[in-house]
């Protein structure tokens, strides 16, 4: 694991503002893949009936995250969502309102 999969892990699994837990925790994250060609994680959520795996992409020249948001069943994967040029600061709430709060 390099050092930009490694920074965006920490950057991810931090504790959501006016929360107690880390993201991973609150959403059940499990199945964690990452790259370090492409600077990315990918991770399975639980809890929201309309996404069910998130994938936080590292855009290293705009220094910027970019968020996707699927939902896969059997061997269908449909994309439901993408947030684009997240600070490392917004990442976190931006995931959280998008599992948790829809």
């Amino acid at each position: 694991m390099n050092q930009t999969v490694q920074s965006i892990l920490d950057q991810t699994n931090r504790r959501p503002e006016n929360e107690s837990l880390r993201l991973f925790t609150a959403l059940g994250a499990s199945e964690m893949v990452y790259s370090d060609n492409d600077n990315f994680i990918q991770f399975k959520v639980k809890g929201d009936r309309d996404v069910n795996k998130v994938k936080v992409i590292y855009d290293a020249v705009q220094d910027l995250y970019n968020v996707e948001f699927y939902k896969q069943r059997g061997l269908k994967c449909d994309l439901k969502d993408t947030i684009s040029g997240l600070y490392d600061d917004s990442l976190v709430n931006a995931i959280w309102r998008r599992v948790v709060e829809v």
